[in-house]
């Protein structure tokens, strides 16, 4: 099951192969066949993984969502390839709208230790940032969004 946001489009290829393109039609991901994961076409690996093994954080890969690292709520980041990569549907529904780098640390050290080794490397390629960059670009958006909170109820 895929959470789309009228940015992403699930199609089948006339082979029967599943993939998924944004709305320009630019194809982003495909279904691999042997395990059942996405993969990006850009450099053909796991989304899940992002080392190009067929391995998760869970093995019900058919339940994937598009994950926004920087929460849509927060109004500053939105449905972009650099902002978003597939999550486990369940993960996805526990993390709302929180700081991605304060939830990390309520799960499990193994979904800790491929969060820091896999996600957050391939967000910050995505966005041309170093790792210290990225990660305080996410806090400095994150207090934003709470002074934007605080202005539409005053």
């Amino acid at each position: 099951m895929f959470e789309m946001n009228g940015e992403y489009i699930v199609k089948t290829s006339k082979r029967g192969t599943e993939y998924i393109e944004t709305e320009a039609g630019e194809p982003v991901a495909k279904r691999c066949t042997k395990c059942n994961a996405l993969k990006e076409l850009q450099n053909n690996q796991c989304i899940i993984s992002g080392i190009g093994e067929c391995s998760s954080l869970s093995t019900r890969k058919n339940q994937l969502s598009i994950e926004h690292f920087i929460p849509v709520d927060w109004g500053i980041a939105g449905h972009t390839y650099e902002n978003c990569y597939f999550m486990y549907l369940p993960l996805n529904k526990n993390k709302r709208d929180t700081n991605p780098f304060e939830w990390i640390k309520t799960q499990p050290e193994a979904y800790q230790e491929r969060f820091h080794a896999v996600f957050v490397p391939m967000l910050v390629e995505r966005n041309n940032m170093t790792i210290k960059e990225f990660t305080a670009y996410v806090y400095e958006c994150e207090p934003q969004a709470k002074d934007q909170d605080e202005e539409a109820g005053a």
